[in-house]
């Protein structure tokens, strides 16, 4: 008989064969995957991913356990858990855990190790599959931080928005207290014009209580409104109205309407329009006002009373006037009529001294030399007093003075007389004045300076000026016979004397004459002395730029 024929069957893979397919499956695995031998723990087996995940080629890596690689502390935690996976025969998940590379740091790995068993049960292997976390752990601590971060922003904000409502609220509660404290009225109008709230004071002023007024519309005519000087206005002349409709500030504007009595109030009102950011309309206006009723009254008083005043002097002015052409038809009575008898007895006793020596004792000729003396010093003290009176009516014709060069000519007349006196000229500035008027108070000065100072062997004069402030100090000292300061109060009056004519002439009108002028200057007068130790008279003019 004949063999029937058998089909091959297909061939078995080699081993070789499924070791490569098993290697290219792991090696296409993204995670780490290594296999341990469970005697030694020892690595048996990685795929590519371990190795790219550790930095380190398969050929550093089989035969080598962790302490070959890792910190010991790191190393004892992966060796616990091998040997507590063999022990428990079972699978374990380990969901973090650190492990130091070669070249990417520190990376956090979740790990699953179980144990591979022989065909008598007993643990030959240990199988660990490593997933890459440390991106989504970054990840998840950046999340962490931002939601931290949030929170922490949430909180302060509340926090603030918190603090901004409660100073809101003490801030209204500020407001309404200072409205309320407010003597003056403050009411807040909207833009339909109706008014919105008003404080204490507006109730007061206007006469209405606060209830009557809210919703009240500036427009009603039962306000009567008057414009300052009297006459009626519109609503729509209201300055409120004008206000929010263009926008803009109005202040002080006096108007006068009728209170809820009834009873005609005047009022100063201004007004402060408030707008919505980006808007040029305005939401409000917030107007402030206070009575000034009284004011007007007194205001009506005082221009009667000026009124009344000037009347007074336009009366009193006509009697001044009247009064001066008395005092100077008196001047040209005392000036004309007084010297004419003057001049007689002075001619008559000159002709009886002249003529009739011969014929006279020597106690007539006495008695006749004092005639003659005093008819002159009479003269003298007649052309002083209209001097003295002349000064408050002259015309007062302001220039710059130059005062140095007035005084320095002054001291050339005098010395023309007295050459031993020793008299220096500081710089004195320029004044701004009447120059025939301050050139009477350089010769009255210095004459006097002059005259008392004679009866020293060293007679000396200084004039000099200082600056003070506003005003400019003039001076003259001398070294004569001074005076004692008690008698101080009586030096600037007419015909007041600190010495006797026998010791020194004069009328005792120099010095009212100077004091008369500086004053009609602006300035003052004033004198330091010493009896037998020289005087010291000063003057003050404005500075040029005060004058």
């Amino acid at each position: 008989m004949a063999k029937k024929s058998r089909k091959p069957s297909p061939r078995q893979p080699s081993l070789q064969e499924d070791e490569i397919f098993l290697k290219s499956i792991l090696d296409n695995i993204p995670d780490m995957i290594f296999v341990k031998s469970a005697k030694d723990l020892r690595f048996a087996r990685f795929n590519k991913a371990g190795e790219r995940l550790l930095g380190r080629k398969l050929k550093e890596l089989i035969g080598k356990n962790d302490y070959d690689f890792f910190p010991k502390k790191e190393a004892d935690f992966f060796t616990r858990k091998d040997r507590a996976v063999l022990r428990g025969k079972k699978l374990v998940d380990i969901p973090e855990e650190p492990i130091h590379t070669r070249t990417r740091g520190v990376r956090i790995l979740h790990t699953k190790k179980i144990p591979l068993f022989d065909s008598s049960g007993k643990a030959r292997y240990l199988l660990g599959i490593s997933e890459d976390i440390t991106e989504r752990k970054n990840a998840e601590e950046a999340l962490r931080r931002s939601y931290e971060k949030m929170e922490m922003w949430v909180h302060e904000r509340t926090a603030a928005l918190s603090r901004i409502n409660k100073a809101l609220r003490e801030s209204e509660e500020r407001y309404r207290l200072l409205l309320s404290s407010l003597a003056e009225g403050v009411v807040v109008i909207g833009a339909d014009g109706k008014i919105h709230s008003v404080n204490a004071g507006a109730e007061r002023i206007l006469g209405v209580k606060e209830r009557a007024l809210l919703g009240l519309s500036i427009y009603d005519p039962r306000w009567g409104v008057l414009h300052e000087d009297g006459t009626p206005s519109s609503p729509e002349e209201f300055f409120t109205v004008a206000s929010l409709q263009t926008g803009k500030p109005f202040t002080n504007i006096v108007i006068g309407l009728h209170r809820g009595d009834g009873e005609l109030v005047w009022l100063n009102g201004s007004t402060q329009p408030l707008f919505h950011p980006g808007e040029k309309k305005p939401y409000a206006i917030v107007t402030s006002f206070f009575d000034v009723t009284s004011r007007r009254q007194m205001q009506a008083e005082i221009e009667k009373l000026n009124a009344e005043l000037e009347q007074k002097v336009e009366q009193r002015t006509s009697e001044l006037k009247a009064a001066i052409n008395e005092l100077e038809a008196f001047s040209y009575s005392v000036s004309h009529d007084l010297r004419a008898p003057l001049r007689a007895i002075e001619g008559f006793s000159g002709i009886l001294l002249e003529e009739h020596s011969g014929s006279l004792d020597d106690e007539a000729k006495r008695l006749l030399k004092v005639v003659r003396k005093n008819s002159l010093h009479m003269s003298q003290l007649i052309d002083d007093l209209l001097s003295f009176s002349r000064i408050a009516r002259k015309d007062f014709m302001k220039k710059r003075v130059p005062m140095e060069d007035l005084a320095g000519l002054i001291v050339d007349d005098l010395k023309q007389g007295s050459n031993s006196v020793d008299v220096t000229i500081a710089r004195l500035p320029d004044a701004y004045g009447d120059t025939a008027l301050l050139r009477q108070v350089w010769v009255n000065l210095l004459s006097n300076a002059f005259k008392f100072s004679r009866k020293n062997p060293s007679p000396k004069i200084a004039v000099g000026a200082k600056d003070e402030g506003n005003e400019m100090v003039y001076f003259v000292r001398d070294n004569g016979v001074g005076f004692d300061m008690k008698y101080i109060g009586k030096l600037f009056g007419v015909f007041q004397r600190l010495h006797s004519v026998e010791e020194f002439e004069g009328t005792g009108v120099g010095l009212a004459i100077v004091q008369r002028i500086i004053h009609k200057h602006g300035g003052r007068v004033w004198a330091e002395a010493k009896l037998n130790e020289g005087a010291t008279f000063f003057f003050s003019l404005p500075k040029m730029e005060q004058a």
